[in-house]
């Protein structure tokens, strides 16, 4: 019976163990690493209020306007060293709910500044991506056949946000999250493609 019970003990513990390296490396790699604390500033005599976190040495941080400022209405997002997006879109959604969390689970403002779509490696690539399967633009001028390229930039990102994950951390506040407009489109002038401009997210 003894030699029965400590079978048993090392069937279990050899399946448990097995489970374990079975796991995806990442998985483990991340369990023990909670994402840091938001840090939350207000600002006076800017009448705006900063939201920032950290994780390793990607920093993001959304500034809001107090509801006096001429800008209550807009907010901006910043970041640096967030070459992985995946964990860019987790710290965002952080700030995001804690943003909405004193404001009745809403967001308080309705224009986000996002900077430049060259800071999001995939949205640039997605552009460019869009252009060379349009038919509205001219790889061999560099430019849209017709119109200017801020008005095609706008319609490409119209027709790439909902697959993006920046539209999956908007959309539990927007609706429709939307690109109104976009400025200072940059063309590669090898290519002849678009890679870059400054835009902003609206909800429709």
């Amino acid at each position: 019976m003894k030699h029965f019970y400590s079978y048993i003990f090392n069937f279990l513990f050899c399946s448990l163990m097995m489970l374990a390296c079975s796991l995806p490396e990442n998985k483990i790699a991340h369990s023990n690493q909670p994402l840091s604390d938001i840090k939350i500033q207000s600002r006076q005599e800017y009448l705006e209020t900063a939201y920032s976190v950290s994780k390793g040495n990607c920093h993001v941080s959304v500034t809001t306007n107090f509801p006096e400022s001429v800008n209550k209405d807009v907010a901006r997002l910043r970041h640096q060293n967030c070459k992985n997006e995946d964990l860019l879109s987790n710290l965002l959604g952080l700030i995001l709910k804690e943003i909405a969390k004193g404001n009745n689970g809403a967001l308080p403002f309705n224009d986000f500044s996002m900077g430049r779509l060259v800071e999001y490696p995939s949205l640039s690539h997605q552009l460019t991506t869009f252009a060379i399967n349009s038919d509205k633009w001219d790889s061999k001028k560099g430019r849209p056949r017709s119109g200017h390229a801020t008005y095609f930039a706008t319609q490409a990102l119209n027709e790439i946000l909902p697959s993006s994950w920046i539209f999956g951390v908007l959309s539990p506040y927007w609706k429709h999250p939307t690109v109104p407009s976009t400025e200072k489109v940059l063309v590669d002038p090898v290519s002849k493609l678009p890679f870059d401009c400054q835009f902003g997210i609206m909800p429709k």
